[in-house]
């Protein structure tokens, strides 16, 4: 089994130590550690926090610097070894958005490929959006040959009315449609469950997609940070997600 969790934790400096701190607990006291984790919006502030907490010891991280205010970060466990690192910037991407990506090995043989993306934020119009989001499963296919499991998962930045416009290349499956979950595992962005989301809009922005090419399958669907802290404080304005593949 590898649990594989995407999560956009917020650039807002509200709270920004805090919540960090809260993701960080949050994370390692999970009953089964996560092997990969894809994180979004992540800051110069929370990298660093990151980077000196104890996921440090558990886990390694894609980079250790940021080029810009926030950007996606992908860590793994160190029983997991790196065999190859991608960083591609979308060309028409006007916020410095684009697709990193890491194939990872664990001990047993089994090759992963996780690619991760914060998709441009347009919701009137999507031609941006759907661009880089072609590209993505396009790239991710073509570095899929020789791993037991490829994966995207990130913020799609998609909402519900252009759900029919954002359509998977065939072999490609959404996790959230595979498994069913419950209803109160939706909406990743929710500002009836989430104090932290500034706009009244339910969305599922936050989504892992697998190549059904081999015999893994996701069998389980969870969310991170749907709690909120004794003091009242939420980790991000998104909810992260969580799956089991085996």
């Amino acid at each position: 089994m590898i649990l594989v969790a995407t999560y956009n934790i917020w650039f807002d400096p509200k709270y920004i130590l805090e919540r960090s701190r809260l993701i960080i607990k949050e994370i390692l006291g999970q009953s089964n550690l996560i092997d990969i984790i894809s994180f979004q919006e992540v800051t110069e502030i929370t990298l660093e926090y990151f980077l000196k907490s104890p996921l440090n010891k558990i886990y390694n991280f894609s980079k250790t610097k940021l080029k810009q205010s926030y950007d996606t970060l992908i860590i793994w466990r160190k029983t997991l070894k790196l065999n190859n690192y991608y960083n591609f910037a979308f060309s028409n991407s006007k916020m410095g958005r684009g697709l990193e990506i890491v194939s990872l090995q664990n001990l047993s043989g089994k090759t992963y490929l996780i690619g991760t993306s914060h998709l441009e934020s347009e919701f009137k119009t999507y031609s941006v959006k759907l661009e880089q989001f072609n590209t993505i499963f396009k790239t991710l296919q073509k570095y899929s040959k020789n791993h037991d499991l490829t994966i995207f998962c990130g913020d799609t930045n998609i909402i519900e009315d252009h759900n029919t416009t954002f359509n998977i290349p065939d072999g490609w499956n959404d996790v959230f449609l595979t498994i069913k979950p419950p209803k109160n595992l939706k909406w990743t962005y929710d500002h009836q469950m989430n104090d932290n989301v500034s706009f009244k809009k339910k969305a599922r922005l936050d989504r892992i997609y697998y190549l059904n090419n081999t015999s893994i399958t996701p069998n389980s669907f969870s969310f991170l940070g749907q709690e909120p802290s004794s003091e009242g404080i939420y980790q991000s304005d998104h909810f992260g997600v969580v799956t089991s593949f085996s």
